[in-house]
C-alpha cells in the first residue's frame, strides 16, 4: 500500500469552545411555502451499449460560485502569491518524517469508472445491502455490483429523466443517495443552464433496493416565485433523508448569476418511494432563512437510517475572509406537520478562505473555490461535520468537528486535518462505527502538491478523535490543466471540486466505506476512481475488531463476467508475467508480459473466449511469484 509522500499534520483544538449565542433561536424570517411537484411515471431507463461504451461528453458545468466571487477571487490570488513566494524560498522538496499514532484505513479494492465526464465531474455514489453500487456523475448514471457481475448498466441523465426533461436539456450537480431505512435509493439532477428559464429539479426514487428494476421519476421548479419573483436559479445540492421526509439544499441565484440565498425543499418521501402523486401538502421550500446561509448540509443518520421527523443542516459562515462560527439549524416535524426551524451558532477555532492549490509539473492551479460547507452525518446525539479552508498556513486542509449538545448548548471538537506544504481539498465523509456508541469515521478527498500530481487519499479517525496516516487511494499520473482557465492575478487554474463522496456499506462487519473521487492522468485530465476501505481499528464494547488486509494483488470484480482488473505492487522496475491456470494447476493462458514500473500497477483484461469456471491467477515479478489469486469466471 503506498502512502501519501507526506505524513498527517494535525492542529488539535481543545474539547469545548463556547457557542456564540448560549440558546436556539427561532429561524426570524424564515418562511415556507407549498411547491407543485411533476409526477413522471415509472421509467426504468435502457442501459447504454456496454460492449462498446460509447460516451460523449458534455462540458457544460455549474457555475458553484460563492456569494462574493470578486472578493474571493482577490483574495486568493493573494494568497497564491505568498503560497508560490514560501516554496520558492524554502526549497520545499521533501516532507517530514512525524507519524500519527491512529490505525490507517485498508484499501480493500479500486477500479476506474468509465471515462471522465467533464470537469469537475461531481462524483457522488450510494451503496445498498447487497453490494449494488449507484454512481452518478455530471452526465451518466452506472450500476455495479462488487459480488459478481461489475458494470452492470450505464445511460445518461438525459436519457434517465427522459420522460419529464427534453434532450434540449442539460442536466449537472448529481447527487445518489440510498436510505437505509426505506432500502430503497435516491437519485437527484438539475438542469444546468445557468438561467431561471428553465430551471428544474428532478428526483428519482428506486421502486425497490434494486436500481436495475427502475424509479418513479418527479420534476419540480427550480425557480420558485417566493424567491425573488421566480428570477432564480438553483445550484451546488445536497440531500438528506429524516423518518418521514426528503430535504434538498441549494443555492439560488439570479438571471445574472448573481447570489440571493440558500432554500430548503422539504419532501414527503414515503411518497415517492411509493410512486404517487405530491398534493399541497406533501412538499414545501423554505427560503428568506436568518443567518444568511450559503451552501446548508442536511445531516442524515450515519447508520440506522433516520433520528425522527426532524432535521439538522449545518452551514459555514460565508461572509466574509473568515469565520469562527458554523451555523446550525434544525428543523422540527414532518412537511405535513407544521414543521418549524431554530438556528444555533457553533464556535470553532478561526477558519479563512483557501487558497488554490499547487500541481506537480504545471504552473496550473487547482481551484479550491471557497469554504462552504461540504458532507457530515449525525450518529447517536453527535454531528460529524467537513469542510476545506485554510488554518493558517496558505495551504488547504480539511476542517472536521463533531458537535453534540451538552444540556444547555451546542459544543465542538475540532481538528484541522493537513499535511505540511500539500493541499488537501473537497471533503466527503461517512460513518465507520461498529455501532451507535463508535463515533469513527472515514474522511476522503482528494490532495496535491509541488511533489504530487492530483491525488486521492483517505483518513481514519477512531471513537476517541485520533486521526491516522493519510493513506493513498489512487496517485495521479500527470497533472491536469485540459479545462484551464484565467483565475486572476495572471494565473490559470482548473477546476478540482465540486465535491467527493463518502458512502457507509450497511451490509458490511467490519464497517467498509466505499469513496468517489478523481486523479490526475498522463493526458492532463481527470480520472474517476471508486474505491472500498476498511479500518483496522479495535471496535468498542467488546466487538471483534476487523483483520488488517495487505492489498498486494487485488482483482476486480470477482466473480468475473466480461472486463475484471487487477491492481498489484511491484517494489521495483521489472518484468511482470501474469499466468491463468485451471485448477488443476495446467497453465490455460499467458495474459500478459511486459515490463512494469516500480509502485503500484492497473492492469484491465477482458476475459474473452475464456469458458466459465474456477482459474488460478498467478503474478509474477522477474522469477518470483508474488501471488495467485482464485478467480471465477461467470456466463454472460
Amino acid at each position: 500500500m503506498k502512502k501519501i509522500g507526506v505524513v498527517i499534520l494535525l492542529l488539535v483544538f481543545s474539547f469545548g469552545y463556547s457557542i456564540a449565542q448560549n440558546k436556539s433561536v427561532k429561524a426570524g424570517a424564515a418562511q415556507y411555502v407549498p411547491i407543485s411537484i411533476q409526477f413522471g411515471g415509472f421509467v426504468n431507463p435502457v442501459s447504454d451499449d456496454l460492449k462498446f461504451l460509447p460516451e460523449l461528453t458534455n462540458l457544460r458545468v455549474s457555475k458553484n460560485e460563492s456569494n462574493e466571487q470578486e472578493k474571493l477571487e482577490e483574495l486568493k490570488a493573494e494568497k497564491m502569491k505568498a503560497k508560490i513566494k514560501y516554496l520558492v524560498e524554502k526549497k520545499i522538496l521533501s516532507k517530514s518524517a512525524e507519524e500519527a499514532k491512529s490505525n490507517e484505513p485498508i484499501l480493500l479494492s479500486g477500479f476506474n469508472t468509465i471515462t471522465n465526464d467533464g470537469c469537475p465531474s461531481d462524483n457522488t455514489l450510494a451503496i445498498n445491502r447487497n453490494n449494488q453500487i449507484v454512481t452518478v456523475v455530471n452526465s451518466h448514471v452506472r450500476y455495479y455490483s462488487t459480488s459478481g457481475t461489475g458494470l452492470q448498466a450505464k445511460m445518461s441523465l438525459i436519457t434517465f429523466f427522459n420522460s419529464v426533461l427534453s434532450s434540449s436539456n442539460s442536466l449537472c450537480d448529481p447527487k445518489v443517495i440510498y436510505d437505509n431505512q426505506a432500502n430503497r435509493f435516491i437519485l437527484y439532477c438539475q438542469t444546468c443552464n445557468s438561467s431561471p428559464v428553465p430551471s428544474s429539479l428532478c428526483v428519482a426514487f428506486s421502486k425497490t433496493d434494486d436500481p436495475t428494476q427502475g424509479w418513479w421519476i418527479y420534476k419540480f421548479s427550480g425557480s420558485p416565485s417566493s424567491v425573488n419573483n421566480g428570477n432564480c436559479w438553483v445550484d451546488y445540492p445536497k440531500l438528506a433523508v429524516s423518518d418521514h421526509d426528503l430535504f434538498i439544499t441549494s443555492n439560488m441565484f439570479d438571471g445574472s448569476g448573481n447570489y440571493l440565498e440558500s432554500v430548503i425543499y422539504q419532501l414527503d418521501k414515503t411518497i415517492g418511494f411509493a410512486g404517487s402523486t405530491y398534493g399541497s401538502s406533501d412538499a414545501l421550500l423554505w427560503s428568506n432563512i436568518s443567518g444568511s446561509p450559503f451552501t446548508m448540509v442536511p445531516i442524515s443518520n450515519g447508520i440506522n437510517g433516520g433520528y425522527g421527523n426532524m432535521m439538522y443542516l449545518i452551514s459555514t459562515d460565508n461572509s466574509g475572509s473568515s469565520s469562527s462560527n458554523l451555523l446550525l439549524f434544525k428543523i422540527n416535524n414532518a412537511v405535513n406537520n407544521t414543521p418549524s426551524m431554530t438556528l444555533d451558532y457553533v464556535s470553532i477555532p478561526t477558519y479563512s478562505q483557501p487558497s488554490d492549490g499547487i500541481q506537480k509539473g504545471t504552473s496550473v492551479k487547482l481551484m479550491t473555490g471557497d469554504f462552504r460547507a461540504m458532507d457530515g452525518f449525525y450518529l447517536n446525539g453527535t454531528i460529524h461535520f467537513v469542510f476545506h479552508c485554510d488554518a493558517g498556513s496558505n495551504f488547504t486542509t480539511i476542517n472536521y468537528s463533531r458537535i453534540a449538545y451538552n444540556g444547555s448548548s451546542w459544543m465542538a471538537q475540532n481538528k484541522i486535518i493537513g499535511a505540511p506544504n500539500t493541499d488537501y481539498s473537497y471533503p466527503g465523509i461517512a460513518s465507520a462505527g461498529y455501532n451507535n456508541n463508535d463515533q469513527s469515521s472515514v474522511i476522503c478527498f482528494n490532495y496535491s502538491s509541488i511533489n504530487d500530481y492530483p491525488s486521492c487519499a483517505a483518513v481514519f479517525i477512531d471513537n476517541n478523535f485520533n486521526v491516522s496516516n493519510p493513506v493513498t487511494i489512487q496517485a495521479g499520473s500527470g497533472y491536469v490543466n485540459a479545462y484551464a482557465q484565467s483565475i486572476g492575478g495572471g494565473m490559470q487554474g482548473n477546476r478540482w471540486g465540486d465535491y467527493s463522496a463518502a458512502a457507509r456499506d450497511y451490509s458490511s462487519n467490519p464497517p467498509t466505506i466505499y469513496c468517489y473521487n478523481t486523479y490526475g492522468n498522463n493526458s492532463a485530465d481527470w480520472v474517476n476512481y471508486v474505491s472500498a476501505l476498511k479500518s483496522v481499528a479495535s471496535a468498542p464494547n467488546g466487538i471483534e475488531s476487523a483483520q488488517a488486509i495487505e492489498p498486494k494483488l487485488l482483482v476486480f470484480p470477482n466473480p468475473i463476467v466480461d472486463i475484471f482488473l487487477i491492481k498489484f505492487t511491484a517494489e521495483k522496475n521489472e518484468m511482470v508475467t501474469i499466468n491463468l491456470y485451471d485448477v488443476q494447476g495446467k497453465l490455460v493462458k499467458e495474459i500478459y508480459k511486459a515490463d512494469c514500473l516500480q509502485g503500484e500497477n492497473l492492469f484491465t483484461f477482458n476475459k474473452g473466449a475464456l469458458g466459465a469456471g474456477s482459474y488460478l491467477l498467478e503474478i509474477v515479478l522477474g522469477n518470483k511469484i508474488v501471488k495467485t489469486e482464485k478467480i471465477i469466471l461467470l456466463e454472460k
